[in-house]
């Protein structure tokens, strides 16, 4: 990879994290759980968005409301999404390096599972500015969040980068970051390559036997701007 052209990142977890407690996702979860029990759909919501989207997928099969049930889950979820977003404190090191990157003029887009009310409310929290991002994706604005490839290539297109020859760096802290980026790859229309970088701890012991989905790890935040260098070198 002799040169970047772009910078993809996760957003919660990433860059920043979401001050959500146990007891308000524990509510979230039961909020959805009767919701979906009135449609004869009994699930625990762990996780919580492939949840949402699995229970939508049946009930269109059985010829139920999804859409009108989907609003309402997306909302629930929302509200719990924007709740932490009001306190979202920055990942140490990371406003450091995305002001560096941002400053010598790479192009970096932030792709997040999270709602675009959230996302938003929690870059004006931490106080990121978003003209960081040459473009930001968010949950409302793809059909299929991470780890389905569809936000990668969304965010390939809005910075007219789905080319031949194109490389693409991402980083994020969790296997769907990965999975996404890897599919996205397998599924362009044309040849290129995206290094991927896991960011962190806990994804080491979730990737079990999807540890090749990973071609760098980082410990920090600090670590990064070295491990760009190498991949370019």
């Amino acid at each position: 990879m002799a040169h970047v052209d772009a910078i993809f990142l996760d957003m919660d977890g990433t860059i920043l994290r979401l001050e959500i407690s146990t007891a308000a996702m524990n509510a979230t979860r039961e909020k959805l759980r009767q919701l979906f029990l009135e449609h004869g759909i009994d699930k625990t919501f762990r996780p919580v968005l492939a949840t949402i989207r699995t229970s939508l997928q049946v009930l269109t099969e059985r010829g139920a409301p999804a859409d009108a049930i989907g609003r309402q889950a997306y909302r629930i979820l929302d509200e719990l999404e924007e709740d932490g977003a009001a306190h979202a404190s920055i990942c140490t090191g990371a406003e450091t390096v995305l002001m560096d990157w941002h400053g010598s003029g790479r192009q970096m887009s932030l792709i997040s599972n999270n709602g675009r009310a959230a996302v938003k409310r929690a870059l004006t929290t931490s106080g990121l500015s978003p003209n960081m991002f040459t473009s930001v994706v968010s949950r409302d604005d793809v059909i299929c969040e991470k780890p389905h490839p569809e936000p990668v290539l969304k965010a390939l297109r809005q910075l007219e980068l789905l080319t031949e020859g194109a490389s693409i760096v991402m980083i994020g802290d969790s296997i769907n970051d990965m999975r996404s980026a890897r599919a996205a790859v397998a599924t362009a229309p044309v040849r290129m390559s995206i290094a991927t970088i896991a960011v962190g701890e806990q994804i080491h012991q979730d990737l079990g036997t999807e540890a090749g989905l990973v071609d760098r790890h980082a410990a920090g935040w600090m670590d990064l701007p070295q491990i760009l260098d190498d991949l370019e070198a």
